[in-house]
């Protein structure tokens, strides 16, 4: 298991991250982050939930401020990293 801050390290891998979840935003194409920063901008990794994946999750808002285990691919996104 890795913290968010150790993600980059794994890129390419598929990885269990854990780490408390600060904010959950959607944007226009449906798509949820869980982002574990409060500082989005500056916050090394993401989860991305696509819109098809949120009936095998529930909702989702209610794992802001819960510690969470995210299982999946560690992607290079933009100059951070995600997993999906």
């Amino acid at each position: 298991m890795h913290s968010p801050n150790q993600a980059a390290k794994h890129v390419g891998e598929t990885k269990c991250v854990s780490g408390r979840v600060t904010r959950i935003e959607q944007d226009n194409d449906g798509a949820h982050y869980l982002e574990f920063c409060e500082d989005s901008k500056n916050c090394p990794f993401a989860v991305v939930i696509f819109p098809e994946d949120l009936r095998h999750i529930g909702d989702i808002r209610q794992l802001r401020g819960k510690f969470v285990e995210v299982h999946g691919d560690v992607k290079d996104y933009e100059g951070g990293t995600q997993s999906w």
